[in-house]
């Protein structure tokens, strides 16, 4: 069995079990192998959320202070953030700064009990799959087998803050998108629970960078616990706290985030959520409006067939990956060198341009969509029913569903074996077509599907389903969930 598996965005596991002292050195003497093999003298940013075992000051028995001490050994120069750092800080500041690489310690959106670490790359993107790869092999290789101590030649430790250069950098680049001009904030009300995470010290200076007035930022304190918060801002129940804060105040927009600030969610005032794809539609339907130079949009397996419609109806590039930021890259990258605008969304809360980070980044679909409802003196609502008479509607929803681990290995298999005509027997639908590329997604119609796609970081299976209205995605839900219950139980 693996000790060491990266899988969509690094490795994590419940801190002591799954993550330990053990596995942090392991992975350090990994990353400090890669990247001394491919740089003369690399320098990387390590940042992190408040988890168990993260310290900003690298103190003595952190993890942070063993990661840095491992990598230093490699001849790793490190630049440790002072203050708990959001993910997208870390990747925007490693391609500003011409780094090599960055290192965070974070479980994202996973329950306080979870910690994990994840590598960017010198692009600033989660590293791709040949990089995770060969690290993880060589993690497990040093898990087993740790190296004998190294030689004197050792890299050196900067502890640096870069909050409010990332935080005007996101706005420089807003308003870039923007053609050059900002509409004013002074007038609106917004509300962001950054659930005892990292984001707090970055909407400080957004909201008083932009003249923002009257902002609140909830649970704003870092704590390693989260304050036994749910940390996943989509997961049922998670913005209880938003929305009715949002209405003592009579907001014009609530915003919320996991514990390291790279996935978002967007409340508008009426206090309904827009989904990730609504908001990537609702920033590509202003940009098509600005005639601003669009390069295209890029989602995944998981994701609303309104984002394919949307970039049909508008004539620009579309790309469908499986899930995982890192399968972006390549569309984000293509669009910078063509000096166009590309986006990439996906259903998690996942969002990022090609002109910002080639990471996701929970700060710049929430200051967006606040800019143009701002530029169009149009309420967030009005913004939504507006993309929805352009495009179409369609019911989307995520269930997740836990299983004995044991099973894992049959659900791999059937996902790879099972036919559409085997599908459309057992379901009682009509299966048309069958993707595995990423667990199994399954369309009924052109235009239906259902997706089961297991997690790689715990024993849960994530069922996606989507149709025209909520009556027939019930009826999809109902057959997609039986059917993989039965193969579970």
């Amino acid at each position: 069995m693996t000790t060491i598996n990266f899988g969509t965005s690094g490795h994590r596991g419940i801190v002591g079990e799954g993550f330990s002292e053990r596995h942090v050195q392991a992975i350090g003497h990994a990353i400090g192998h890669y990247l001394s093999e491919r740089f003369a003298t690399p320098t990387i940013l390590l940042g992190m959320d408040p988890r168990q075992g993260n310290s900003p000051t690298l103190k003595a028995g952190s993890f942070s202070a063993l990661l840095a001490q491992i990598l230093v050994s490699w001849s790793v120069n490190v630049w440790s953030h002072t203050v708990f750092a959001p993910t997208p800080l870390i990747s925007w500041a490693i391609g500003h700064f011409g780094l090599q690489g960055g290192v965070m310690l974070t479980a994202s959106h996973n329950p306080s009990a979870y910690n994990g670490l994840k590598f960017n790359d010198e692009w600033g993107a989660p590293a791709p799959v040949e990089v995770t790869r060969e690290i993880g092999v060589l993690a497990n290789r040093y898990y087993d087998s740790p190296p004998a101590r190294r030689g004197s030649q050792v890299g050196s430790v900067r502890l640096v803050d870069f909050t409010s250069d990332f935080a005007n950098a996101l706005i420089e680049s807003v308003q870039k998108a923007q053609g050059g001009q900002l509409a004013p904030l002074l007038d609106k009300k917004i509300v962001v629970d950054v659930k005892h995470g990292t984001a707090a010290p970055v909407w400080e200076v957004i909201c008083q960078k932009c003249r923002l007035r009257d902002y609140t930022i909830l649970h704003a304190e870092p704590r390693s616990d989260f304050g036994n918060l749910e940390t996943n801002p989509t997961a049922p129940g998670a913005l209880d706290d938003l929305r009715h804060q949002m209405r003592i105040l009579g907001a014009d927009a609530g915003f919320a985030h996991d514990p390291d600030a790279d996935r978002h969610v967007i409340v508008d005032e009426s206090g309904t959520v827009l989904s990730p794809e609504e908001t990537a539609v609702l920033i590509l339907y202003h940009l098509v409006r600005q005639h601003q130079p669009v390069w295209g949009i890029a989602t995944t397996l998981a994701s609303s067939l309104l984002v394919h419609a949307a970039a049909t109806q508008w004539q620009v590039h579309f790309e469908e990956t499986p899930v995982g930021f890192k399968y972006f890259a390549p569309a984000l990258k293509a669009a910078r060198l063509a000096h166009r605008i590309g986006l990439a969304v996906e259903s998690s809360g996942g969002f990022s341009a090609s002109f910002h980070t080639l990471e996701k980044c929970g700060f710049l679909p929430c200051l967006w969509v606040l800019e143009i409802a701002a530029a169009r003196n149009l309420p967030v609502s009005a913004l939504r029913e507006e993309l929805h008479r352009e495009v179409g509607t369609w019911t989307f929803r995520e269930v997740a569903i836990h299983f004995d681990p044991d099973k894992k290995r049959s659900l791999v298999d059937l996902f790879k074996s099972v036919s559409p005509a085997q599908l459309s027997d057992q379901l009682g639908l009509s299966v048309t077509a069958l993707d595995s590329r990423d667990g199994l997604k399954a369309w009924v119609g052109d235009n239906a599907w259902m997706l089961w796609r297991l997690s790689g970081t715990e024993p849960v299976a994530r069922l996606y389903v989507e149709a025209p209205t909520g009556e027939e995605t019930s009826q999809l839900q109902h057959a997609a969930e039986g059917w993989i219950r039965s193969r579970i139980s």
